[in-house]
C-alpha cells in the first residue's frame, strides 16, 4: 500500500494566504469601523435633536401664555450682552467664567444674514425675557396663574449641583442654556422679589439684580444659578429673530439688524412724546456703543439654537483646556463642523390694552 504524500506549503503560498487574510481582516475592520462611526454620528444627531426639541417645547409653552400690554412697561426684551464677556459675565452667576479661553468675540456676531440659521448672536448670545402667565400649579398662592418674568440666556460655567460647590472642582466649563423664572407673587412674607412687587417692566432695576438667594426670586431673571434651571447643555449660541407688522399690515423682521443692540416690546418708544425705554444695567453700554433699541409689538419670534454634537463637546473641552495658539480660528472651525443649528417659529398672542 502506498503511503500518502504530504506536501508542505511553499513560502509563496504562505505569504499569499497571509496577504488574503490580512485584506479580509482589514475589510472587516473597516466595515465595523464605518458602522460604529455611522452609529455614533446618528446617535449623536438624535441626542442633539432631542435636546433642541426639549428647549423648543418649553419655550413654546411659555410663549403661548405670554402677556403683552399696550402700556409703559417693557413686556418682552431681547438684548445683546456686553462683548467681550469678562469674569462672571453679564449674568454674574457664581463660578461662571468668560475670561479664559472661552467662546471668542471674533466671528461670534453676524446680524447681516437673511437666513436665521446663519445668524450669530454674540459671545454670550441674546438675553431674552418676557412675562408669561403659566398655569397654576395649585400648591400655593405664590404659584397662582398670574404674569411672571421668565428669561433665557447662556452662561459659561461648570455643570455642578450648586453655586456653593468649591471652585477647585475639576468639572469642565460648559455652555449652559438657563431658564430663569420669578414667582408671580408672595403673600406669605414681605416679598419684594416677586414679579408683582417688582412691576411689569423688564427694564426696571429689580430685573437686573444678580445672584438671587432663592430659585424663584426676581434676580433669577438676570442671574439664574441653580442646576435645576439648566434647560440644555452645550448650547453655544442662542438668539431670536423678531417679527412685527408694518403700517400696511405686512409682517417683517425688525430685529436683529446691524447697528441695534436689542428689541423691546413697549409703548416707551420715543414716539408721540413718550420717553425711550432704556435698560438700567445696559445704559452705559448702549450709549457708548451707540446701539439703540428697536421698539414695537411683536407678532412672531424665530428662536435659534446652536448645540454641539457629542464629538463637538469633547473637542471643544480639549481645545479650551489647551494653550494652543490661534484659539479664535480653531474654536469656530471646530464648532462649525461639530454643531447643529435649529430654528423654530412661534406665533405670539396679540397685545391688549
Amino acid at each position: 500500500m502506498k503511503q500518502a504524500t504530504v506536501r508542505a506549503a511553499s513560502l509563496v503560498e504562505v505569504l499569499l494566504a497571509l496577504t488574503i487574510t490580512g485584506l479580509l481582516a482589514t475589510g472587516v475592520f473597516a466595515l465595523i469601523g464605518e458602522a460604529l462611526y455611522r452609529f455614533s454620528a446618528v446617535s449623536g444627531r438624535i441626542a442633539v435633536e432631542t435636546a433642541a426639541d426639549l428647549v423648543f417645547r418649553q419655550i413654546e409653552s411659555d410663549l403661548q401664555t405670554m402677556v403683552l400690554r399696550l402700556d409703559g412697561g417693557v413686556w418682552l426684551a431681547a438684548t445683546r450682552q456686553v462683548e467681550p464677556q469678562t469674569g462672571k459675565g453679564d449674568a454674574a452667576v457664581s463660578d461662571a467664567e468668560w475670561s479664559v479661553r472661552a467662546k471668542p468675540t471674533e466671528g461670534s456676531l453676524n446680524f447681516a444674514g437673511s437666513v436665521a440659521s446663519e445668524l450669530r448672536f454674540g459671545q454670550a448670545g441674546l438675553w431674552l425675557r418676557f412675562f408669561s402667565q403659566i398655569p397654576d400649579t395649585g400648591d400655593r398662592l405664590s404659584n397662582l396663574s398670574a404674569p411672571r418674568a421668565i428669561s433665557y440666556q447662556i452662561v459659561r460655567r461648570r455643570l455642578v449641583a450648586s453655586a456653593t460647590t468649591p471652585s477647585g472642582t475639576r468639572a469642565p466649563m460648559t455652555y449652559l442654556l438657563y431658564r430663569g423664572t420669578a414667582r408671580p407673587a408672595g403673600p406669605d412674607w414681605n416679598d419684594t422679589d416677586s414679579s408683582f412687587a417688582a412691576g411689569y417692566d423688564l427694564f426696571a432695576s429689580h430685573y437686573a439684580r444678580p445672584d438671587a438667594a432663592r430659585i424663584d426670586n426676581v434676580g433669577n431673571v438676570r442671574s439664574p444659578r441653580r442646576f435645576e434651571q439648566v434647560l440644555a447643555t452645550d448650547v453655544v449660541d442662542f438668539g431670536v429673530r423678531v417679527w412685527s407688522t408694518d403700517s400696511e399690515g405686512r409682517e417683517r423682521i425688525v430685529f436683529p439688524v446691524p447697528g441695534f443692540g436689542g428689541f423691546a416690546a413697549t409703548r416707551h418708544d420715543g414716539q408721540e412724546g413718550r420717553p425711550l425705554a432704556v435698560p438700567l444695567d445696559d445704559r452705559a453700554q448702549v450709549a457708548a456703543a451707540s446701539l439703540p433699541l428697536v421698539y414695537g409689538m411683536p407678532v412672531r419670534v424665530d428662536v435659534v439654537l446652536r448645540i454641539l454634537t457629542p464629538a463637538g463637546v469633547r473637542g471643544l473641552r480639549t481645545l479650551e483646556a489647551s494653550p494652543a495658539a490661534d484659539h479664535e480660528r480653531r474654536w469656530w472651525l471646530l464648532v462649525e463642523r461639530e454643531s447643529q443649528v435649529f430654528v423654530r417659529a412661534f406665533r405670539l398672542p396679540a397685545a391688549v390694552p
